[in-house]
C-alpha cells in the first residue's frame, strides 16, 4: 500500500496542516499498520483541529474532507468500524477501557483525540457527580429551615424586585440557584452584576451559618490571570458597600490566580490539589470562567472537594480559551437545550417568591431572543444555570450597551448605524485606515503615563494605564500589536518622553507572558519598567493583589513583551474607561475576524470606545461566529 505521504506533504506546505500534525499521521501509519490511506489523512486533520481548539470534529467535516482530498463520498462510520485498530468505537458515555491504546476515539458522530476524550469524559462525569451530590444543610430535618433562611435573606439583600425585567430580579434569582446547587454557572454581559450577584451569595451563605452559631464558611475565590484576580477584588471591595454590614462581616477574601489555588508543580502539567488531595474550601467562586480551556476546567473540578460548592462566573459572548476547548459556552448551550427537572424548579419559586410560571414564561422569552430552539429534555445540572440580562453599567440609551446589544444579536445594519450615527457621543469610529488619527487618539494618556513614571508616581502611572488600552485583532500586519508598539516607541521617542535605547528603558511598560512562580508573577501581569532614585538599576513595578507595589530586578523577571497595545485576547479579565479598537484594515487578515473577538474588544470599554477598520472588517467580524467542536453539553445530557 501506498502512504499518502504526498498529499500530507503538500497539506504542510500549504499550512493546512502543522509538522506535529503530519509528524501524527506517520506514527499512526507506523504504529498500526495495515492503515487506509483515508484513516492516515483523517490522523493528521484531527490532529490540526485541535491546533484550532476543537475538542473533536464532527462527522460530516470528515465527510467534507475526504470529498475534498479524494474525490468521491465516504461512508465515514463504516470506515471508522473497518479500522478498530486504530479508532476505539465508545458506545457509552464512559468507555474508558474501551479507549484504551487507540489513538483516537469515535462518539456521538463526532472524532476525538484520545486525549481530549478523556478530559471532557472525565469533566463531564465529575460535573454529573457533583451537580448530583447534596448540598450542605439540605437534609430532609434541615431542608425546610434552609429554604426559610433563604427566603428571608433575599428580601434582607433584595428588598426591592426589579420591575424593569418583567417582575423578575435575575440577580435575585442568581443568588437562590446558588443557594440551592452544589454547582452554579452564572453567566451575562458586563455591567450585569455577576460581581454584586456572587457577594450577595456569599453574604447569603455566611448569614444563614451564622444565623445557626456555625463556624464561619472557608471561601475562596479565583480567576485565570493576576489581573483578572486583582479586577475581581477590588470589584467585591466595592459591592461589598451595597449590603448591609451585618452581612458582610465575614467577606473579607481576596482573589487569588486558579494556578496558586490549585498549587503548581515545577515542569509538570498535574497540579498539587486533586482528587485525592482536594482543595480546602467550602465554597469557590471562579471568576472569566470563559478564558478556562478543557484540560484546566478538568483538572479544577477534580480538585473540588465533594462538599464544596462551586459559582463560575463568566461571559459566554466573549472569546473563548486560547487552548482548546470553551467549557463556558458548552455548558450554556446546555441550558438552552433542557430544563431543571420539576422539584428543583419548585424549590426556586418557593425562595424567591416568584410563580414557577413567571420564571419559566420570563426564561422562554429571554431564550428566544438567544433564538435557542424548543426546550425538550431536562438536566439537573441545568438547574445551576442563569444568565443575567439587565446591563447596570450601560443604560436602553448607552452606545456601547446598544451596539453590544448589536454584535451579539449579529444585527450588522444596527451596528453600522450605531458606528457611523452622528449622534453618538461615547462610540467613535475611523472607517478608513488612519494611523496618525490612531495617534492623535492614544498619545495624550501615554504621555500623561511617562511623565508620571518620570515623576516617580508608579501608582498614578498604573491609573493611566488602567484609564486607556490599544487593543488589536492580530499580532502582526500594519495595524497588528507588534507595529504598533513599534509606532508608539517612535511617537514617545520623538518627544523625548522616553529613550529606547536598550530593553529595559525608562517607562516601557510590558505584560508577562510566562508564569514565575519563583517571582509571583504570572501570565498577563502588568509592569513599568522605572529607574531607581540614582537612575542606575531599572527595577520593574508590579502592582499586588492588595493594591501595593512590588519591584523585581529586570534580569529576574519572566518572559514579557512591551504593552503600549495589546491582543483583544490578552485583554481578557480586564476593563479601562477607554479602548481603541484597532481591525487589520488588509483583505488577507479578514478570516481571522470573529463576533466574539469584536464583542470582546468593545466591552472591555467602560466609558468610551473608538473602532479602527472598514465597513468590511466590522462586517465580517459581527457575521463570523466560531463554534469549537465538542460533544460535553449532548453528553451530559446522555447522563440525566
Amino acid at each position: 500500500m501506498t502512504m499518502p505521504y504526498p498529499i500530507l506533504e503538500k497539506w504542510l506546505e500549504e499550512s493546512f496542516i502543522r509538522p506535529i500534525d503530519y509528524a501524527f499521521a506517520r506514527f499512526v501509519a507506523d504504529e498500526f499498520q495495515p492503515v487506509s490511506d483515508e484513516l492516515i489523512c483523517i490522523a493528521a486533520f484531527l490532529s490540526s483541529q485541535s491546533g484550532s481548539q476543537h475538542v473533536c470534529v464532527p462527522v460530516y467535516n470528515i465527510q467534507n474532507l475526504l470529498l475534498d482530498t479524494f474525490g468521491h463520498k465516504y461512508d465515514v462510520p463504516a470506515l471508522i468500524e473497518s479500522s478498530v485498530a486504530v479508532v476505539s468505537i465508545a458506545k457509552d458515555v464512559n468507555d474508558k477501557e474501551c479507549v484504551k491504546n487507540h489513538p483516537i476515539v469515535f462518539q456521538n458522530n463526532a472524532l476525538y483525540l484520545q486525549r481530549y476524550w478523556t478530559y471532557e469524559t472525565s469533566l463531564l462525569l465529575r460535573l454529573n457527580q457533583l451537580a448530583n451530590i447534596r448540598v450542605s444543610g439540605d437534609a430532609s430535618e434541615n431542608k425546610q429551615d434552609k429554604i426559610a433562611d433563604i427566603k428571608e435573606l433575599l428580601l434582607i439583600l433584595f428588598p426591592e424586585d426589579d420591575s424593569a425585567e418583567g417582575g423578575i430580579d435575575w440577580q435575585k434569582v442568581a443568588v437562590a440557584v446558588a443557594a440551592l446547587n452544589p454547582v452554579t454557572f452564572i453567566t451575562g454581559g458586563p455591567g450585569t452584576g455577576k460581581t454584586t450577584t456572587v457577594v450577595k451569595l456569599m453574604a447569603l451563605l455566611q448569614g444563614i451559618r451564622k444565623r445557626r452559631g456555625q463556624s464561619p464558611l472557608m471561601i475562596k475565590l479565583a480567576a485565570p490571570t493576576g489581573k483578572a484576580a486583582a479586577r475581581l477584588s477590588e470589584s467585591i471591595e466595592q459591592a461589598k458597600g451595597r449590603i448591609p454590614e451585618n452581612l458582610a462581616d465575614e467577606l473579607n477574601i481576596r482573589c487569588t490566580t486558579i494556578h496558586r489555588l490549585m498549587g503548581t508543580r515545577y515542569q509538570s502539567i498535574h497540579y498539587t490539589h486533586n482528587q485525592q488531595n482536594p482543595i480546602h474550601a467550602d465554597l469557590i467562586v471562579f471568576d472569566e470562567a470563559s478564558m478556562i480551556d478543557l484540560p484546566m476546567m478538568s483538572k479544577f473540578f477534580h480538585a473540588v472537594a465533594d462538599d464544596c460548592q462551586v459559582v463560575l462566573l463568566g461571559d459566554s459572548e466573549q472569546l473563548a480559551s486560547v487552548e482548546v476547548g470553551s467549557v463556558l459556552n458548552d455548558i450554556c448551550v446546555l441550558a438552552e437545550g433542557a430544563e431543571p427537572y420539576l422539584d428543583q424548579a419548585e424549590k426556586l419559586a418557593e425562595v424567591s417568591g416568584y410563580s414557577l410560571e413567571a420564571l419559566k414564561q420570563s426564561q422562554k422569552r429571554e431564550k428566544t431572543i438567544d433564538g435557542s430552539g424548543k426546550v425538550e429534555r431536562y438536566s439537573r445540572l441545568a438547574s445551576g444555570i442563569t444568565r443575567l440580562y439587565k446591563s447596570h453599567r450601560f443604560n436602553d440609551r448607552s452606545d456601547i450597551g446598544q451596539l453590544a446589544k448589536a454584535i451579539r444579536l449579529k444585527d450588522v445594519n444596527k451596528a453600522l448605524g450605531l458606528l457611523s450615527g452622528p449622534d453618538a457621543e461615547t462610540v467613535k469610529w475611523y472607517p478608513s485606515s488612519s494611523l496618525r488619527a490612531l495617534v492623535d487618539a492614544g498619545l495624550p494618556n501615554l504621555i500623561d503615563y511617562c511623565q508620571a513614571v518620570e515623576l516617580g508616581d508608579i501608582k498614578k502611572a498604573f491609573s493611566l494605564l488602567k484609564k486607556q488600552q490599544i487593543l488589536c485583532s492580530h499580532r502582526r500586519g500594519s495595524w497588528g500589536v507588534e507595529k504598533l508598539n513599534q509606532l508608539f516607541e517612535l511617537e514617545l521617542a520623538k518627544r523625548s518622553l522616553i529613550t529606547p535605547d536598550s530593553k529595559f528603558y525608562q517607562c516601557r511598560p510590558i505584560m508577562v507572558t510566562q508564569n514565575s512562580h519563583e517571582q509571583n508573577l504570572f501570565n498577563g501581569d502588568i509592569g513599568i519598567i522605572a529607574f531607581d532614585h540614582n537612575g542606575e538599576t531599572a527595577k520593574a513595578w508590579f502592582e499586588t493583589g492588595e493594591g501595593e507595589l512590588k519591584s523585581v530586578l529586570t534580569n529576574r523577571l519572566p518572559e514579557h513583551e512591551t504593552v503600549y497595545a495589546m491582543t483583544v485576547h490578552k485583554s481578557q479579565g480586564s476593563e479601562f474607561e477607554q479602548v481603541l479598537l484597532c481591525l487589520p484594515y488588509e483583505q488577507s487578515r479578514m478570516m481571522h475576524l470573529t463576533k466574539s473577538m469584536l464583542y470582546t474588544g468593545l466591552t472591555r470599554a467602560k466609558s468610551e470606545f473608538t473602532l479602527f477598520g472598514s465597513s468590511d472588517m466590522v462586517k465580517a467580524s459581527i457575521l463570523t461566529e466560531v463554534k469549537r467542536g465538542s460533544g460535553l453539553a449532548d453528553r451530559l445530557l446522555m447522563l440525566d
